[in-house]
C-alpha cells in the first residue's frame, strides 16, 4: 500500500508541475488508483457517484451567491467609495492610506471571501494615491496584500464554507468563529504599521488634504449602507434567522438594490455579474470534484486510517502531532492555492486532529490562516500575482520584502490562537451554544 501511496503522490506532482489543472491531475491520479485498486467498472461507478456528491451540496450553494454579491458590490465602485470615505480620517495620521488600506479590508472581507478580489478591488485604487504620496513600493505592496488577506477569515469566508462542506461542521459557527480571530489579525497589522512609522521610518511623506474631523465623518457617510447591508447579512446568519444560503441571497438582492441606489445598476453590471461568477465557481467545483475522487481513491487505498493510526501512536504530545500538521500546510501551501490545498489535506488529517481532542470549528480557523500562508507563499502564492499583474513594472522581489513582515504577523497570530483556542471559540458558544 505504501508503494501505491507514494506512487499516486508522486504522479500528482509531476501533472500538476507539467501545467496540468489541479481538477485534472487529481481526477487523474484518483481514477488510475481506483482502477488499480477495485477495477474498470467500480473505477467508472465510484467517479460518477463521487461526481454527484461533490456538486449535490446545500452547503456550496453559497459559493456563487457570495461570489455574485461581491462582484456587483465591487463593479459598481464599491473600492472607490471605501477608499475616499476613509482615507480623510486617516490623512490626520502618519502613513494615514496604509490604515485605510487594512480598514477598507476589513470591510471588503465582510462582503467577499475572496483574496485576489479584495487585492485587485484595493490594490486598483490604492497603488496609485500611494505613489502620489512618495510611499515605498515594498510597503505599500505589503500592505495592500495584507488588507486583502483578511477577506478568508473576517466572514463570509469561501474558504470556511468548502471546509464546512468537507467536514459537516456548520457554517454559521465557524463564520462566527473568525470574527474575533479576523479583527485581532487586523489590529495587529495596524499595531505594526503605527510602531514602524514612530520608530523606523524616515521617508518625507506627502500627506493629504487635512479635513475637519466633522467632515471626515460625514464622508463616511457612502459606506454605512455597506455596513447596514453587511448586518442583515451576517447577522440574519448569527442569529439563526436565516441559513447561509439564505442570508447569501439576501446579500444578492442588497447588493442589486445598493448598485441601483448609487445609479450603477443595468443590465451590463448584472450580466458581467453572472458571467464572471460562472467563471469563478466553475474551476472551484471542478477543483472539489478532482480533489473528492483523488481523496476517496486514497481513503479507500487506506490513507486515511493508515495516517490516522500513525500520528495517534506517537509517542509525543497532541501538540507536537498538532505542530506536525502545521508544517504539512506549510510545505504543500507553496505549490498549492488555499482551497485545493484544504480540500486535498483536510480529509486526512481532520479525523486525527479531532481524535487527540481539538475542537472542529476551532481547527477549520486554523486551516483558514494556514491556507493564507500559502497565498503569502513565493512562488506562486495568488496574492503575489495579483500585486504584480497591479504593478506590471516593478520587481517581483519587492512585494517578497513588503510581505514578509506581515507573514511574520500572521505566524504570531496562529501562536496566539493554538495557545487561546477560546478567541476563535467565545463567539460560536454564546451566540449559537456548543
Amino acid at each position: 500500500m505504501l508503494s501505491l501511496l507514494t506512487g499516486a503522490f508522486t504522479a500528482f506532482f509531476i501533472l500538476l508541475f507539467s501545467g496540468m489543472w489541479v481538477g485534472v491531475a487529481a481526477a487523474v491520479v484518483g481514477m488510475g488508483v481506483l482502477w488499480i485498486t477495485t477495477g474498470w467498472d467500480n473505477m467508472v461507478l465510484a467517479s460518477t457517484w463521487v461526481v454527484w456528491l461533490s456538486v449535490n451540496s446545500y452547503v456550496l450553494t453559497t459559493v456563487p451567491l457570495f461570489i455574485f454579491m461581491g462582484i456587483i458590490l465591487s463593479e459598481s465602485g464599491l473600492g472607490d467609495r471605501m477608499y475616499n470615505a476613509l482615507a480623510p480620517t486617516f490623512n490626520h495620521f502618519p502613513g494615514g492610506l496604509l490604515y485605510t488600506n487594512i480598514i477598507a479590508g476589513a470591510l471588503f472581507a465582510m462582503i467577499s471571501g475572496s483574496i485576489s478580489a479584495a487585492a485587485a478591488t484595493i490594490g486598483t485604487v490604492s497603488f496609485r494615491e500611494m505613489d502620489k504620496r512618495g510611499y515605498p513600493p515594498d510597503l505599500s505592496a505589503g500592505c495592500i496584500g495584507a488588507a486583502s488577506i483578511l477577506s478568508p477569515l473576517i466572514p463570509p469566508s469561501m474558504l470556511m464554507i468548502f471546509y464546512a462542506a468537507v467536514t459537516e461542521q456548520s457554517v454559521g459557527k465557524l463564520f462566527l468563529a473568525g470574527v474575533i480571530p479576523g479583527f485581532i489579525l487586523a489590529a495587529m497589522f495596524i499595531a505594526y504599521i503605527a510602531l514602524r512609522f514612530k520608530f523606523f521610518e524616515r521617508w518625507e511623506e506627502i500627506r493629504g488634504e487635512l479635513l475637519p474631523w466633522k467632515t471626515c465623518l460625514a464622508r463616511t457617510k457612502d459606506i454605512w449602507l455597506i455596513v447596514v447591508l453587511i448586518i442583515c447579512v451576517l447577522g440574519s446568519i448569527f442569529a439563526g434567522i436565516a441559513t447561509p444560503t439564505e442570508g447569501a441571497g439576501v446579500g444578492c438582492f442588497g447588493s442589486l438594490v445598493l448598485a441601483g441606489l448609487h445609479r450603477k445598476l443595468n443590465w451590463a453590471l448584472v450580466k458581467k455579474a453572472v458571467f464572471d461568477t460562472v467563471k469563478i465557481n466553475c474551476p472551484l467545483m471542478f477543483v472539489l470534484i478532482g480533489i473528492n475522487i483523488m481523496s476517496a481513491a486514497l481513503s479507500r487505498a487506506g490513507l486515511i486510517s493508515t495516517t490516522t493510526k500513525a500520528l495517534l501512536s506517537l509517542p509525543v504530545p497532541p501538540l507536537v502531532v498538532l505542530i506536525l500538521v502545521y508544517v504539512i500546510f506549510f510545505i504543500l501551501g507553496i505549490p498549492i492555492d488555499g482551497i485545493p490545498l484544504l480540500l486535498m489535506t483536510v480529509p486526512v488529517v481532520y479525523p486525527t486532529v479531532v481524535a487527540l481532542g481539538y475542537d472542529p470549528v476551532w481547527f477549520g480557523v486554523m486551516v483558514v490562516i494556514l491556507c493564507i500562508v500559502g497565498n503569502l507563499s513565493p512562488p506562486v502564492g495568488v496574492t503575489l500575482f495579483v500585486l504584480q499583474l497591479l504593478r506590471p513594472g516593478r520587481p517581483v522581489t519587492e512585494i517578497y520584502w513588503g510581505l514578509l513582515p506581515f507573514g511574520i504577523i500572521i505566524l504570531i497570530a496562529l501562536t496566539l490562537f493554538t495557545a487561546f483556542p477560546e478567541l476563535s471559540l467565545f463567539l460560536p458558544r454564546i451566540m449559537m451554544g456548543g
